[in-house]
Parts: structure tokens; C-alpha cells; sequence
């Protein structure tokens, strides 16, 4: 979709250019460039009027759950910006040593993460991703913890 437009303004732009760096010797001359340069500044308004919205990437809420440690399979973001919603149940026998954390890597890394939570205070809690559209995995450490689960969903 961009390559006409930007076929036509490098043509729009080729013919100013002649037309300034060269002058028209007659009238007629001019007039025909003119009719050349509004012929196409028509065209142009007319693709960008018909040109289809572009419709935002989205892709269905992706959810993992557990009750210990996990990595999980991959999965596909579509979107440049994300949601992490994630939340855990405490062990209810011993709920103050209850551990919960996550990192998330994208598809082949395992050094190199783009999100985590660490030493969650809270039992639930929202983490914006920017990290973009990919391949990723979430690899989750809980301990005393009955069970967890993550959404990564669109935003």
C-alpha cells in the first residue's frame, strides 16, 4: 500500500524538480506540467481515500496455570503492547512463606528476559509489556503456593 505513494510522490517530486531546474520555455509547456502535477495530486488524494484502515493486531488470551514451578510452552503475541495478569492462592498452611515469581523470555532465550516479577508483595497484579509481537515463554517459580495462574492478553 505505501509503494504507490510512494511511487507517486517520487514522481510528483521528479517532475517539480524538472519544473524548477529547467524553465518551460512557452506558456503551453507550463501549463501541461501544471496539468501533469494536479493529475497527480488527484490521484494520490484518491488512493489515500479508498486505502483500507488497518486493522489492529489482536490475538486470544493466552492462560497458564500451575501450583509449583513451570515453564511454559511458547506462544504468539500479534500486538506490540501486552497485558500480564497474573495471580496466586497461598499454601493456606504456612500463607506467609509463599513464594510466586515469573520471567518471560522470548522463543530460543534463556538468559536475556523481557518481563518479570519477582518477590510478588501482592497476590495479583498487572505487568504491561512494550517487548513487541513474537514468539515468548514464561518460566514460573512458586513455592508454597496452591496454585498461580498468568493471562497474557492484548491490552
Amino acid at each position: 500500500m505505501r509503494k504507490p505513494l510512494l511511487i507517486i510522490l517520487v514522481i510528483l517530486t521528479g517532475v517539480m524538480l524538472t519544473a524548477c531546474a529547467a524553465p518551460a520555455e512557452t506558456p503551453q509547456e507550463v501549463s501541461e506540467l501544471e496539468d501533469q502535477i494536479a493529475l497527480l495530486e488527484t490521484q494520490l488524494s484518491e488512493k489515500e481515500a479508498t486505502a483500507p484502515a488497518p486493522t489492529p493486531s489482536t490475538f486470544e488470551p493466552i492462560v497458564i496455570t500451575g501450583s509449583g514451578d513451570k515453564t511454559s510452552p511458547p506462544f504468539t503475541v500479534t500486538t506490540e503492547e501486552w497485558v500480564i495478569d497474573w495471580s496466586y492462592v497461598p499454601d493456606s498452611e504456612y500463607p506467609e512463606m509463599a513464594m510466586f515469581g515469573f520471567f518471560v523470555y522470548p522463543r530460543g532465550e534463556t538468559a536475556v528476559y523481557v518481563e518479570s516479577v519477582l518477590f510478588a508483595e501482592e497476590t495479583s497484579g498487572l505487568t504491561y509489556s512494550y517487548a513487541g509481537a513474537g514468539e515468548y515463554y514464561i518460566k514460573v517459580t512458586a513455592g508454597n503456593v496452591k496454585s498461580w495462574e498468568v493471562v497474557i492478553s492484548p491490552p
